[in-house]
């Protein structure tokens, strides 16, 4: 018999708060969290910063049992934020925000990955910078407008995996390819990385809203993977 998929939790919401619900989540970020939201120069970066950081402690809050302005972060030694009290029995869990959305992976079984795009325009030198070779081959024989999200699709997938590494630029992009569109789930194909085997890892992407992808990757040692997507938005 094979093993029940490992649980993963997505949530999706919007940055662009009502004035309400905006100083709600204000009321739950640190101090420290305060002062490097005064760092953003634009008031709407701020802004969005704020609302992503207040929800992300509700969302961990409900599903942790600890009160959302109790929850202390920290970072692992490679950037990668972390919980820094209690961390046995605390979910793995992460964070991205594009434009005006955000999303959170949280889960108690597999450590994960998340990334969000709003999708735009882009230059086809735009495009290849962040592609294998493979990634690039592929990505030429499709034709605009599917060119530009079939892009983005490579950008979140490779995004949530780098983030579940942990490697951040250690880990350049061209040395692992993801599949392509249009063949079935994502998967890793290629990880130029001794000792690191691809088939350990499992992906899932969705659209939340008209206009933005998100993906999750998340390192199960090869068991399947079960997302439950979330839309707060």
């Amino acid at each position: 018999m094979n093993p029940a998929p490992l649980r993963i939790d997505v949530w999706f919401w919007s940055l662009d708060l009502e004035a309400d619900e905006f100083e709600a989540v204000s009321a739950l970020l640190s101090p420290e969290e305060h002062e490097r939201a005064q760092r953003f120069a634009m008031p709407l970066d701020r802004r969005r910063w704020v609302a992503s950081r207040g929800r992300m402690r509700q969302i961990l809050g409900r599903i942790t049992g600890v009160a959302p302005t109790v929850i202390a972060f920290g970072t692992e030694a490679n950037g990668r934020p972390n919980f820094t009290h209690n961390a046995n029995g605390l979910p793995s869990f992460n964070l991205s925000h594009s434009e005006g959305m955000a999303a959170l992976a949280a889960s108690y079984e597999a450590r994960i990955g998340v990334d969000i795009e709003y999708i735009r325009p882009l230059t086809l030198d735009e495009m290849a910078w962040p592609l294998s070779d493979a990634e690039q081959a592929a990505l030429a024989t499709i034709d605009e407008p599917e060119r530009t999200r079939a892009f983005f699709r490579y950008w979140t997938l490779k995004e949530a995996f780098i983030k579940a590494v942990g490697a951040g630029v250690s880990l350049p992009l061209e040395d692992f390819d993801i599949s392509p569109p249009g063949v079935g789930a994502p998967r890793l194909l290629r990880l130029a990385r001794a000792g690191h085997d691809p088939s350990r890892w499992r992906f899932a992407e969705d659209e939340p809203v008209s206009g933005y992808l998100g993906a999750v990757a998340a390192l199960t040692d090869g068991r399947d993977i079960r997302v439950d997507w979330h839309k707060e938005c």
